[in-house]
């Protein structure tokens, strides 16, 4: 038997012409470590990752970032 997992974010990517920014490259682009990336993600001032089945951040849709730059600016 086979489990098949709603992996949204394989998804979007399969389906559409979506970037995804992983947490390794999201860091420094903000200027800070992933450990404090993380901490922004769990305190809600950062936009909500995308998880893989087991809760995993898989990365950031690339506009959701950009809006989130803006926004702050």
């Amino acid at each position: 038997m086979h489990i098949i997992y709603d992996d949204k974010a394989r998804q979007l990517t399969r389906c559409n012409d979506i970037k995804i920014i992983k947490l390794c490259e999201l860091a420094p682009m903000l200027g800070y470590s992933t450990k404090h990336v993380r901490h922004m993600v769990n305190d809600g001032s950062l936009p909500s990752p995308l998880r893989s089945p087991s809760g995993k951040i898989r990365g950031w849709k690339t506009k959701d970032i950009d809006e989130w730059i803006d926004m702050k600016n």
